[in-house]
C-alpha cells in the first residue's frame, strides 16, 4: 500500500468530515439505484460491479479465480497431504490434552 492509499483511508475513515461526506454519497447512490431499478436489479448491478473490482484488483487473474471457485466448489477426493511439523503439533495437542483430562480425574 502506497502513502497515497494510506492518506485516502484516513480521510474516508468512519467518524470524520470526509468519512461523512463519502459514506453518504454511497448510501445516497444505493438508494437511487434502489428507487430507480428496484431490489433485484440493484443487487445485480453492485454484484457486477464487485466482480469488476475483484478483476482489476487482481494480479494473477487465473490464480485469483482458481482460488474462489476452489472455494466456493472444493475439488473432490483430492488427497490431503500434511507435513511434519503440522502433524507434530497435532500430537503436542493431544498429548496436553491427555495431560489436562488426567489432571482433572485425579
Amino acid at each position: 500500500m502506497n502513502l497515497n492509499e494510506k492518506d485516502l483511508k484516513e480521510k474516508v475513515k468512519p467518524g470524520t468530515a470526509g468519512g461523512k461526506m463519502f459514506y453518504t454519497a454511497v448510501f445516497f447512490a444505493a438508494g437511487i439505484l434502489f428507487v430507480l431499478l428496484g431490489f433485484w436489479k440493484t443487487i445485480f448491478v453492485v454484484a457486477m460491479t464487485a466482480l469488476g473490482w475483484f478483476f482489476g484488483s487482481s494480479q494473477d487473474l487465473r490464480t485469483s479465480v482458481s482460488g474462489v471457485v476452489n472455494k466456493v466448489l472444493p475439488p473432490k477426493n483430492q488427497k490431503v497431504e500434511y507435513t511434519e511439523e503440522e502433524l507434530a503439533k497435532v500430537r503436542k495437542m493431544k498429548k496436553e490434552e491427555a495431560d489436562k483430562a488426567d489432571k482433572a480425574g485425579e
